[in-house]
């Protein structure tokens, strides 16, 4: 018995797998010689469980006082297997025409729902029965972001860094990657910043020149009146008195033409690289960050080897390399690692739906495939996989795992970070889902 089937025991005459607790309710309830007879096998899990698909869960009826009435139907990403037992209505995923999952969430996109919003933009991305309308997409993820929507902020910047429906900007771009992860202060380019200095300056050096003035004036006034307050040897109290007032004034504004040279001297030098960027806002109101505080989550990794392949030819290495990754994630950074060896595709998909019950959205997750990978190309676009153990030679991709569920798998994780490391035919393929960041192994 693997560590799979932890907690778990299989009757060996009837084939039924059941918990613990459940396996002392049945000998409470059955005698031993009818149990194998009366408890049926358990159903086989099929692929199709595990498929994300645009759920339309029915209506929940609510009360408002007296009266009672069903609310409007509300759409969800979750697997075909959760959409049905919660009563839902699905299309399966249709790489052709998005119009079906359009019709499921552009309702509650309109009436300011953010994840609505947010799948609305990826629909429009992907590109609607025709080529990707990144405007519109641009239009909605922004709706989302507006909305706290992390996955919005994360395929908005992805939109900015490409200049897709947008004016590029990698700055932009950066700043909605670092929102999505939950660092809060902004970047900038370095001469904007300068520039922003620049204008600190000249406010400053020009609030000390005019106290300068001032002060330089009002002491001429204060070295007349003191002149004649001694040609009339101290009897005019009135003068005195506003010599006394005069010398308030000049004390005050030295002490504020003092601040501004004080704040004027604080200022950095400006750079002579412009176009850097500036890793800390430089304005002197601005609190410090705390960074030695910053909660960085748990950290958990899915590895995948597939290597013996049934019906197609079989690799060298990708059990050796998997081994490998996932005993250097555990045993040097600590990693929580759950090991696929030769997994069929029921299996990948159940391991990466597996996977929303243990994240947070402070967690971290990394991804590493070694195996099979391949494409399929249409009219529309160029679609990659990853071949499970069990699939079969191109054509037949019957038990492909296309790239589109890995993504939508991943879309569904509350984790904000998540790095998928495929060693795999195509696998760059994977980098043209709507915020997707690829990095490639020069």
């Amino acid at each position: 018995m693997n560590s799979d089937a932890a907690g778990m025991w299989r009757d060996l005459r009837g084939g039924a797998v059941l918990s613990k607790g459940w396996r002392a309710a049945v000998v409470m309830l059955f005698p031993a010689g009818l149990m194998a007879a009366s408890v049926a096998p358990a159903p086989r899990a099929v692929r199709a469980d595990f498929e994300v698909v645009d759920c339309l869960l029915p209506g929940q009826l609510r009360g408002l006082g007296n009266r009672t009435y069903l609310a409007q139907r509300q759409p969800t990403h979750t697997t075909e297997a959760d959409c049905r037992i919660r009563g839902g209505e699905y299309v399966a995923y249709d790489r052709a025409d998005l119009r079906s999952a359009l019709n499921v969430w552009l309702p509650s996109a309109e009436a300011g729902d953010a994840d609505a919003q947010l799948n609305v933009g990826e629909i429009y991305e992907r590109g609607v029965g025709g080529p990707p309308d990144y405007v519109k997409a641009a239009e909605w993820y922004k709706a989302g972001a507006d909305q706290g929507s992390v996955r919005a902020r994360l395929l908005l910047g992805a939109l900015y860094e490409q200049g897709l429906g947008v004016d590029r900007d990698p700055l932009k771009a950066l700043n909605f990657y670092r929102e999505s992860a939950g660092i809060k202060d902004d970047l900038e380019y370095r001469d904007t910043v300068d520039r922003r200095i620049a204008t600190i300056r000249d406010e400053l050096q020009a609030q000390v020149a005019e106290r300068d003035e001032q002060i330089a004036a009002l002491e001429q006034q204060v070295a007349e009146l003191q002149r004649q307050v001694s040609q009339q040897n101290g009897a005019a109290s009135a003068v005195a008195t506003q010599v006394a007032t005069l010398q308030r004034l000049v004390a005050r504004l030295r002490e504020e033409r003092n601040g501004s040279a004080s704040q004027l001297a604080r200022l950095p030098s400006p750079t002579r690289e412009p176009g850097t960027v500036a890793p800390v806002p430089v304005v002197s109101t601005l609190p410090p960050r705390v960074v030695s505080g910053l909660q960085l989550g748990r950290f958990y990794a899915l590895v995948i080897g597939n290597q013996t392949y049934t019906t197609i030819e079989p690799l060298q290495t990708p059990l050796h390399d998997a081994e490998r990754a996932a005993a250097l994630l555990r045993d040097r950074y600590g990693f929580s690692v759950k090991l696929l060896r030769d997994a069929d595709d029921v299996a990948m998909l159940r391991a990466l739906n597996d996977l929303n019950a243990v994240l947070k959205p402070e967690d971290n997750l990394l991804i590493y495939y070694a195996g099979h990978g391949t494409r399929l190309e249409s009219a529309a676009r160029e679609a990659g996989y990853w071949l499970p153990v069990n699939a079969e030679a191109p054509p037949k991709d019957t038990f492909w795992v296309p790239n589109e569920q890995i993504t939508a798998h991943l879309g569904r994780l509350q984790a904000r970070r998540v790095l998928v490391v495929a060693d795999s035919c195509y696998a760059g393929l994977l980098s043209d889902d709507p915020g997707t960041l690829f990095l490639k192994d020069p």
